[in-house]
C-alpha cells in the first residue's frame, strides 16, 4: 500500500507551484514518490485542475501570514523582494512545525544569513528585523521585560517612515545607535532612543 507516498505527493504539490507544472509538464515528475499507477493518474489529474492554483495559493498565504504577521517592518522594507525571499526560504523544505512564532523565527534567521551574505537590498533590514525580533519577545512574555537593539542607522527617520507606511530615505547618517524597548507596563513601547 502506497498511501504514506500519495499524502506526501499531495502535500508536496500543493507546497510548490513549480512542483505542479513539472508534473503537468511530465508525469515521470512523480516517480519520486512510492505511488501505484492509479494513484499516480489521479495525482496527474488533480494537478491540472484549476482548483490546484487556489490551494497552491492558500497554502502559501498561510506560510506567509505569520511572517507578515510578526514582522510587518521588515516585510515593507523587503518590498517586492518579500516574495523571491520567501519563496527562497520556502524552497530550502517544509518544517515539521508551522507555528507562527517558529516560522517567524526561522525566516528571521534565513533573513539574517540573506543580510550578512549582502544579498538583501535594503541596508536597514538587519537592524529593523532585530527590532521586531526584540519587540516579539517581549509581546510573548520576554523576561526582563527590556530589550536595547542596536542599530547602524539613524533610527528616528528610519522608524517613522516605516510607521507611516513610506519608504526610508535612502542614505541615513550612520552610527552607533540604541533603541530601548520597553514592555514591563504591560505594552510595548520605544521607550527612549539614544546615540552613543
Amino acid at each position: 500500500m502506497t498511501l504514506l507516498g500519495y499524502q506526501q505527493a499531495l502535500c508536496d504539490l500543493v507546497a510548490s507551484p513549480s512542483l505542479c507544472l513539472r508534473v503537468r509538464a511530465d508525469a515521470a515528475t512523480l516517480d519520486a514518490y512510492d505511488l501505484t499507477d492509479r494513484e499516480r493518474r489521479r495525482l496527474s489529474t488533480v494537478v491540472a485542475q484549476p482548483g490546484m492554483s487556489t490551494s497552491c495559493t492558500l497554502y502559501r498565504v498561510n506560510r506567509i501570514t505569520p511572517l507578515y504577521s510578526y514582522l510587518p517592518l521588515t516585510c515593507a522594507l523587503l518590498g517586492d523582494d518579500l516574495i523571491v525571499e520567501a519563496e527562497r526560504y520556502w524552497s530550502q523544505g517544509k518544517p515539521g512545525d508551522l507555528q507562527f512564532g517558529p516560522e517567524t523565527q526561522r525566516f528571521a534567521q534565513f533573513l539574517r544569513d540573506r543580510f550578512a551574505a549582502g544579498a538583501l537590498a535594503s541596508p536597514y533590514v538587519g537592524e529593523v528585523l532585530e527590532l521586531e525580533l526584540a519587540a516579539n519577545a517581549l509581546r510573548w512574555g520576554a523576561d526582563p521585560p527590556r530589550r536595547t537593539v542596536r542599530f547602524a542607522h539613524e533610527p528616528e527617520p528610519l522608524l517613522a517612515a516605516l510607521a507611516e507606511d513610506r519608504a526610508p530615505p535612502p542614505e541615513l547618517p550612520e552610527g552607533d545607535y540604541l533603541v530601548e524597548l520597553d514592555a514591563s507596563g504591560g505594552e510595548l513601547r520605544i521607550s527612549a532612543l539614544s546615540r552613543r
